[in-house]
């Protein structure tokens, strides 16, 4: 990707930047078995209000938070298109493709990968993995909390 058609891929992804809460699941209780979630735990994270904030922190890096129930986690989306290794022992890549944020994430049990798009006015999460030879996805839909600060690039 070049220099330019990267700089549109980035100003494209403003509209993601912000509070999101979610509106819905779709096949996501089949994700998290895949991921190898205890039963109980599934149970609570259907059940759970997620929050998601993304914000700018510089060219090419963002801020990502998610807060529920059910998970909690703060990472950097560093889009170098270089695997990192998490604390938890997962390795994750970050890109830019056709304006999405694409992650790909090698855990250790199970790999997938995970699409961040606008769908206006939406935000979604593509969860997009292999099972027994057959490509499954499953999707979060997330819609704009009114009233918030939203950053901008």
């Amino acid at each position: 990707m070049s220099d330019i058609e990267q700089h549109i891929c980035v100003k494209d992804m403003e509209r993601l930047l912000g509070q999101w809460t979610l509106k819905e699941n779709i096949r996501f209780t089949k994700f998290l078995s895949f991921t190898q979630l205890p039963w109980y735990q599934i149970q609570i994270a259907n059940y759970s209000h997620i929050d998601l904030h993304l914000h700018k922190i510089s060219d090419m890096k963002y801020g990502k938070k998610v807060s529920s129930m059910f998970y909690n986690v703060e990472h950097t989306i560093n889009i170098n298109n270089t695997f990192t290794t998490h604390n938890d022992g997962k390795k994750i890549k970050y890109n830019l493709l056709d304006h999405r944020i694409i992650t790909d994430i090698i855990g250790t049990l199970v790999n997938w990968q995970e699409i961040i798009s606008f769908e206006d006015p939406h935000l979604k999460i593509e969860y997009v993995w292999e099972e027994n030879g057959e490509r499954k996805t499953a999707n979060q839909i997330f819609e704009k909390q009114p009233n918030k600060h939203e950053d901008s690039l």
